[in-house]
């Protein structure tokens, strides 16, 4: 008489039945285009805002609307197109994987654990240096 909280073993995948599972292209696809488009919403209502302020300046004074102008759009350049660049550029953990490319997406990814892991650290030595009990 089986106990009803005895486990029952469950039978391994093979890499070909997981692939069939559980990665879809499809999938990435969606995330990806969900990822641009938040980041086109963001972009443009920022445009938006800058806009804003360079018409409320330039209604105080023409040069003045020129010089928040150009200093929205350098802070632009610095603070939103520079970051998204960065990021898309960024080396990315390989999920769609097939039995033909798993071992090389293997050592992609602790690659990029053990850079992603030093930067961490780097970040974590660099914030607690200056940091003391007195």
């Amino acid at each position: 008489m089986k106990k009803k909280n005895e486990l029952v073993p469950k039978e391994k995948m093979t890499m070909a039945e997981y692939e069939a599972k559980y990665s879809s292209k499809a999938n990435a696809k969606q995330a990806s285009l969900l990822v641009n488009l938040v980041i086109a919403l963001i972009g443009i209502f920022l445009i938006v805002c800058l806009f804003i302020l360079f018409k409320e300046a330039y209604e105080l004074h023409e040069y003045a609307g020129y010089a928040v102008l150009a200093l929205g759009v350098i802070l632009y350049i610095l603070l939103f197109i520079v970051p998204v660049i960065k990021l898309k550029r960024m080396r990315k953990f390989e999920v769609d994987v097939t039995t033909y490319t798993m071992k090389k997406a293997k050592r992609h990814n602790e690659r990029i654990k053990r850079e992603l892991g030093d930067k961490i650290i780097e970040l974590y030595l660099e914030t607690t240096d200056s940091a003391g009990i007195y």
